[in-house]
């Protein structure tokens, strides 16, 4: 029944956005979504998970590490779980998906959207760097996806106060011993 009502929701949402706004299929399938509200979710890599508003909620309750009560490394936070349905690549891609959409809200999604871009642009070209070593791999496209978590992950453990950026240490003794 789930799989139904996902295929479902996905023709909705395709259909929308095909722009099939003032067909009759368009008029019925807008009464229904309005009964069963659909969450989706944008990301940087121009992918999108899209979720019924009660599954989205019952990902929250079987997952209460997106809460970030305590912050864990998004690769131990996935070791951690033992949800079937991230049980796989395309599912563990997923899996850091979210966990960097919740994060990022923790986070602040305007205050640091300067360093994400920034961020996931550098972490993107180590990923090429190694895909261009490795000579490409099906494990580069998907870490490609895993990279969303490892910045918001990133971003959590930067400084929030700008004078921790840069202290200065007296170093003399160093010297001293050196010489």
């Amino acid at each position: 029944m789930k799989l139904i009502v996902k295929i479902f929701q996905i023709g909705i949402v395709i259909l929308l956005l095909l722009g099939y706004k003032n067909s009759s299929w368009a008029k019925a399938i807008t009464k229904l979504a309005a009964a069963d509200s659909l969450i989706v979710l944008h990301f940087q890599t121009k992918d999108s998970l899209v979720y019924s508003q009660d599954y989205f909620d019952n990902i929250l309750r079987i997952h209460p590490e997106f809460v970030f009560e305590e912050t864990l490394n998004p690769t131990l936070s996935y070791q951690l779980q033992h949800d079937i349905e991230f049980n796989s690549e395309a599912g563990k891609d997923n899996y850091c998906m979210l966990y960097s959409y919740f994060l990022m809200n923790v986070n602040g999604q305007q205050r640091y959207a300067a360093q994400r871009k920034i961020l996931f642009r550098l972490f993107s070209k180590v990923n090429e760097l190694f895909a261009f070593i490795e000579q490409g791999g099906t494990y580069f496209g998907h870490q490609q996806k895993r990279l969303l978590a490892e910045v918001e992950y990133a971003i959590y453990l930067m400084p929030k106060d700008k004078s921790e950026l840069r202290k200065t240490y007296d170093i003399n003794k160093q010297k001293q011993l050196y010489i």
